[in-house]
């Protein structure tokens, strides 16, 4: 099993209290293997008139279980009377009226509940209604580039790394972080297993469930958006530029399919932030692959010996994930570009991310070219007379290990995501 301790940690510190613990996230992230792992440390511990109790789709069917209220009975009966009793509710969110047991299992003194659950469970008015604000949710990512990392290093017979982390790094980028892809070998072997997953997400999570929707159109609209990932855009925009292409989708048909594909996780949005005033701007967003999987899937093709230039979208994806695993939240702002130095070939504007968290905020920049001295000091020059003197940070793959430059951290990106 993927060593994964953030998420581990997480759980334990929510163990025991008032609230309705939800694992959420894509479909094969890990979130029933994380449930099982907590739920089996529960289990060494050996509480004292404590009762663990496991259900999922295999549990319905041999109790026969049709509904909420004898899903609701089936827990009580087995659920011990003298202590705490630890309740797992693994992939079941698809039963009717759901929300209705978690709400009546959480109003018991003696359970202690813990959900794996898509975040289609999320939308429903009855959710939002009963329990939303009853719940603690802990959003699973794909494998970061560390437990990616450490898990090859642990696999390898000497417990070090068999590659150097940049190949380790453009294998990332390519294959993505999905735990099952991580222990494929070759190419044929991680597209099929792309291929089910993605093709399983949009045929089960998205088009089952809205049937009147036009698979065809909502595929092209699905790939367009893959080769639009990190770059600035718009509903509007998106409609427009499928026309060009004689792919007619309304501005609200765009809106509805980029919620379907938001709601499991194949799309995270963020918006823009006026660096000046501190104010959300609705003109523009920008989206970003749930995996970085989605790119080799849609293009069926591999980036493993590309250069790390052709990979730019790319790496500004992994640097969003990363920050959203580490921050609350993540928006995008401008910065007006430095005059007669050409920092970047596709960011004329020199976009940076902004993370929000309970200390603050943070700016954080990839620089691509930083191995040039002009480009690198203009870089550092326009951040230093920023207004906002929140923590700023430069990611480059082109630099050794961390400095600080007048206030500014310059840290090599794959150390940065290593920490």
């Amino acid at each position: 099993m993927i060593e994964r301790p953030r998420y581990y940690e997480w759980l334990h510190s929510h163990k025991n209290k008032k609230s309705i613990k939800i694992i959420t996230g894509m479909r094969r992230v890990g979130k029933t293997t994380l449930l099982e792992g907590f739920r089996d440390e529960v289990l060494l511990q050996n509480l004292a008139e404590s009762s663990v109790i496991w259900v999922n789709r295999d549990t319905l069917r041999q109790q026969e279980i049709k509904n909420d209220g004898e899903l609701c009975s089936y827990i009580i009966d087995v659920a011990g009377s003298g202590g705490v009793n630890y309740v797992f509710l693994d992939g079941i969110d698809d039963l009717e009226h759901f929300e209705r047991v978690l709400s009546h299992l959480f109003s018991r003194d003696n359970i202690d509940l813990y959900v794996a659950a898509r975040n289609t469970l999320f939308m429903g008015e009855e959710f939002r209604a009963r329990i939303k604000s009853r719940c603690a949710i802990l959003h699973v990512f794909p494998l970061s580039f560390k437990e990616y990392h450490d898990d090859l290093a642990k696999r390898s017979p000497d417990g070090k790394i068999p590659h150097d982390k940049e190949a380790v790094f453009r294998r990332y980028i390519c294959c993505g972080g999905l735990p099952g892809v991580a222990r494929l070998v070759g190419r044929r072997a991680v597209l099929e297993y792309l291929e089910g997953t993605f093709n399983t997400i949009i045929l089960e999570d998205i088009a089952a469930r809205k049937r009147r929707m036009g698979i065809n159109d909502f595929m092209e609209v699905a790939h367009y958006m893959v080769s639009l990932a990190g770059e600035k855009t718009s509903v509007r925009g998106i409609a427009d530029s499928l026309a060009v292409k004689d792919k007619k989708a309304s501005p609200n048909t765009v809106r509805e399919y980029l919620d379907a594909l938001q709601r499991c996780d194949l799309l995270h949005k963020t918006e823009r932030v006026d660096l000046t005033t501190g104010k959300h701007i609705s003109t523009f967003e920008r989206y970003y692959l749930g995996d970085l999987g989605m790119m080799f899937w849609a293009t069926d093709r591999s980036t493993i010996n590309d250069d790390f230039a052709s990979m730019r979208s790319a790496i500004k994806n992994v640097i969003y994930l990363e920050l959203r695993r580490r921050y609350a939240r993540v928006d995008f702002g401008e910065m007006e570009p430095i005059k007669n130095v050409k920092v970047s070939k596709s960011d004329e504007k020199c976009s940076l991310f902004i993370t929000s968290a309970f200390d603050g905020e943070q700016y954080f920049r990839y620089v691509e070219n930083s191995s040039d001295d002009i480009v690198l000091q203009a870089e550092i020059g326009r951040m230093v007379k920023m207004k906002n003197l929140m923590p700023r940070t430069l990611l480059s793959l082109q630099t050794d290990g961390r400095a600080n430059v007048m206030g500014i951290e310059h840290i090599n990106l794959i150390d940065w995501l290593l920490e």
